[in-house]
């Protein structure tokens, strides 16, 4: 992880136990939230993606499914996997911003029910020099959020609004331009009190 005026840049990989083991860890904790869930995949070749879809449409209390690609996903590719996952839940495409922006729409024609604005990537130089490339997060990315969802929902694309998101106030403005909801992300790695000022 490495700080810039605004934020941080975080290089983590995509660690994950896997569909089956997640599941077996958290099906059973799902069922019994007070609120829906609604889980993220990470979308692999469509006939993939579609059977873990699958596997998530006889859970208890899940309400929809986000798919994640990378952030240069081919239209084609986004397109095949979103058909492919369409079935009994929601799907949300997870895309950055200048991916919503271009191929957004041809998600919704493949029958996404919405778009969710995933971290927008960038690079920095370490103490040594060394370039480290990784997801951006922090307040200084909400501006362009902001501008994303006024333009796509200016277009009538169903958006969820996400990054930078560290009060209630950036909330409202994301819903006041056409959202239909709010993710919020690193606000909730920060202690107890921080959170407390925001609410």
């Amino acid at each position: 992880m490495l700080e810039f005026p605004g934020g941080f840049l975080l290089h983590s990989g995509l660690p994950n136990p896997g569909l089956r083991t997640a599941i077996r860890r958290y099906a059973r904790r799902w069922a019994d939230s007070s609120l829906p869930v609604i889980v993220h995949l990470i979308a692999a070749a469509p006939d993939e993606t579609g059977r873990m879809v699958q596997a998530l449409e006889g859970l208890e209390n899940i309400l929809a499914v986000e798919l994640g690609f990378p952030h240069d996903a081919a239209s084609d590719w986004v397109t095949a996997a979103t058909q492919a996952a369409t079935g009994e839940l929601p799907i949300i495409v997870s895309l950055v911003s200048e991916q919503a922006l271009t191929i957004g729409a041809p998600a919704i024609d493949a029958g996404a029910a919405a778009l969710s604005l995933a971290q927008p990537r960038g690079a920095l130089t370490t103490d040594n020099s060394s370039l480290l490339t990784g997801r951006l997060y922090g307040p200084g990315l909400f501006p362009q959020t902001l501008e994303t969802v006024r333009r796509l929902a200016g277009e009538g694309i169903p958006i969820v609004g996400a990054g930078g998101v560290y009060k209630r106030e950036q909330a409202e403005a994301l819903l006041d331009a056409g959202a239909l909801g709010v993710q919020v992300g690193a606000i909730l790695w920060k202690n107890a009190s921080a959170l407390s000022s925001t609410k």
